[in-house]
């Protein structure tokens, strides 16, 4: 089965700094290396799902929208150029036809909005040559949500999304044909809505175990991740238990840092 799975990278300020390190590096490499190379940063999930599928015969390709290095580095590969003339013919047409007129005025216009533009077109050339049988949405993939929308019917779509569904782009549950999430209420809610859900866990990757050295345990808990939002309180409030009756240390985001 082919899976084109679309994921994020973060936090994104720490994948530019290594690309900047990097730079000439990774210049001389092809799209594989590349990938390899975006994995060794052990940024999201990395290579999880795309390993896991693997193993069980699946044929998954990455897509991380954000880094356009990785796009350009796929516009090579597959021969994804083409001249704005080829829009207008009978095989062209469909790869723009989602278009509005804003989107077409706001590329004549801005420079960047006619970059993003012809990465979407791109983008759906890629997929006409991939040909997926599913398309999985790790959200947030950076990807407009509506986009998916022609291959509705046609290639199934999942979705897994975690505690806040207010980061992707114009995200709506109808979209899928399945979706996989974290937070209870959103289970219950998408299946009351008619979209078929399923209540997952986040696992640990055993392969870790492998790789790190283990020392001496230097304290009880320890937290890497999230705290203090609101979407984050059930979470907080635990952990905030936790460090009333342990040697507790977090290591995470605070405030805009």
């Amino acid at each position: 089965m082919k899976i084109l799975k679309c994921d994020i990278l973060y936090p994104f300020n720490y994948l530019e700094a290594k690309q900047l390190e990097s730079k000439q590096y990774i210049a001389s490499m092809h799209l594989e290396q590349y990938m390899d190379w975006l994995h060794s940063l052990r940024m999201g999930f990395y290579n999880l799902f795309s390993r896991e599928l693997g193993s069980i015969g699946d044929d998954v390709f990455e897509l991380f929208y954000q880094d356009n290095i990785q796009f350009n580095k796929i516009v090579k590969a597959y021969n994804l150029k083409f001249t704005f003339f080829t829009l207008f013919t009978p095989k062209g047409f469909k790869w723009w036809r989602d278009i509005t007129i804003a989107d077409l005025k706001s590329a004549i216009l801005n420079n960047g909005s006619r970059i993003e533009l012809k990465k979407r077109i791109q983008l759906r050339i890629f997929i006409d040559q991939f040909s997926p049988d599913i398309i999985f949405l790790r959200e947030p993939c950076q990807i407009d949500n509506n986009f998916w929308l022609p291959y509705k019917g046609k290639i199934k779509i999942i979705t897994m999304i975690g505690c806040n569904i207010s980061h992707p782009i114009n995200w709506c549950l109808h979209n899928s044909d399945l979706i996989y999430t974290i937070t209870r209420e959103y289970n219950d809610f998408f299946k009351l809505n008619g979209v078929k859900s399923h209540l997952i866990e986040y696992g640990f990757d055993p392969t870790l175990c492998d790789e790190l050295e283990m020392g001496v345990k230097k304290y009880d808990v320890t937290f890497v991740g999230l705290l203090g939002t609101t979407d984050q309180l059930k979470k907080t409030q635990f952990l905030e238990f936790i460090s009333t009756h342990c040697d507790f240390k977090w290591w995470g985001p605070k405030g805009e840092l």
